[in-house]
């Protein structure tokens, strides 16, 4: 975590993905992605040319009702603040921080090894299907057909499913598929965002019905190029 102090407080927000917990991450979407202005989500799947005709259809008026608002919610979070506190800021530097924090999550995003079957956690090695079935689909391998929804969600880009799938690819060595993987969610709740990343890079790579359609990114790829695109603007 990187340390700062405002108005003689100290606080602190991600140096990446390896500071932030799955749930966390979970907690992220709902308060603060699910509330994400219409025109920023714009900003986000717009092409170069798309987004400077985006940019600058954004009024002064919108820009202050829609995207500062955001800004102050998600600075809010990261920093664990309080909206009174960074209401207080300077915008300059309310807009600094929001730049930063994505800037630090999409470079350690960079760095998620995408090649490994292997994720050492709670002080244990686990391991991904892969490093045992070479060749086999993720949807082949979880055995049980109940759990096939989950995996539609998470190709789906619906990343709230990935602790399920979680418990169910994420196995000790040689350790079969059994129902009481389940009760490892809360566990898996604890993991670090760089480690649960590997495992949403390798569920859409293997899954045969995400192959028809890959083409070089996954949900972590596509969200690095968002993050990327917003800082840029």
């Amino acid at each position: 975590m990187r340390k700062f102090k405002f108005k003689g407080k100290d606080y602190e927000y991600p140096e990446g993905w390896q500071d932030v917990t799955v749930q966390t991450y979970l907690d992220y979407l709902v308060q603060v992605e699910a509330k994400t202005p219409a025109a920023l989500r714009e900003l986000w799947a717009a092409n170069d040319k798309e987004r400077t005709k985006i940019l600058q259809g954004i009024t002064k008026q919108q820009y202050a009702l829609e995207f500062v608002p955001f800004f102050v919610r998600y600075v809010c979070f990261w920093c664990e603040m309080s909206t009174n506190t960074a209401q207080s800021m300077n915008l300059d530097t309310l807009e600094a921080m929001y730049r930063q924090i994505e800037t630090n999550l999409a470079r350690s995003l960079e760095k998620v090894d995408k090649s490994t079957n292997v994720i050492e956690f709670a002080e244990e090695l686990w391991y991904l299907p892969a490093q045992f079935m070479q060749g086999s689909t993720v949807i082949e391998f979880m055995e049980a057909a109940q759990f096939e929804h989950v995996a539609d969600k998470i190709i789906g880009g619906q990343m709230t499913a990935l602790p399920d799938i979680m418990c169910v690819l994420l196995r000790k060595k040689g350790e079969a598929y059994h129902q009481d993987l389940m009760k490892r969610r809360g566990l898996f709740l604890t993991m670090t965002m760089d480690n649960a990343f590997v495992v949403a890079f390798f569920l859409l790579q293997l899954s045969a019905k995400y192959a028809a359609n890959f083409q070089a990114y996954t949900i972590a790829s596509q969200m690095h190029s968002l993050i990327k695109q917003v800082s840029k603007n």
